[in-house]
């Protein structure tokens, strides 16, 4: 009984540590893979993306803030869920450089994100201002830090070397 503890124990020990550093476990994907998932996880991103943009945000009246508040969170709760996905991703070996690239450029386009959350939903002239003013620094990063970029350049390559 007890050296089955200490095995369930270890067992577990080893799946944290997994976790904790980042190890996705399994095999790399093939380029195929690798690219269906990435233009999957690209358009589930998208659509939720535009979906934000549909937002009405220049009707001023209680129940429009109301409306947009709640449907903004929604959206972004979208668009966070699908930007998770490219984490859970185990690129083939000669894509893992790149596919660290992305996850950076990932983390910009979550500020994206929050940026345009607190802007969609604030009713501070601060907070809103505040907002904007990220949105202007994420607009302004170079190419190779901006997500739709760096996941498109990856997808054409894959694509071209079909």
């Amino acid at each position: 009984m007890t050296k089955r503890i200490v095995s369930l124990i270890i067992a577990l020990v080893i799946s944290m540590a997994f976790m904790l550093t980042g190890c996705k476990g399994g095999k790399p994907l093939t380029e195929q893979e690798y690219l269906d998932t990435l233009t999957a996880d690209v358009k589930e991103y998208t659509s939720a993306a535009k979906e934000l943009s549909a937002i009405d945000s220049t009707t001023f009246t209680e129940q429009a803030a109301k409306a947009r508040h709640d449907k903004a969170k929604d959206v972004c709760g979208k668009m966070e869920k699908a930007l998770d996905k490219f984490a859970d991703i185990n690129p083939p070996q000669n894509y893992s450089e790149k596919h660290k690239t992305l996850l950076k450029a990932v983390e910009n386009e979550r500020k994206f994100v929050k940026a345009s959350e607190k802007l969609l939903t604030s009713t501070a002239i601060a907070d809103i201002e505040a907002a904007k003013n990220e949105l202007e620094t994420i607009y302004n990063l170079p190419t190779e830090q901006n997500f739709a970029s760096v996941a498109l350049d990856i997808i054409k390559e894959l694509k071209a070397a079909q």
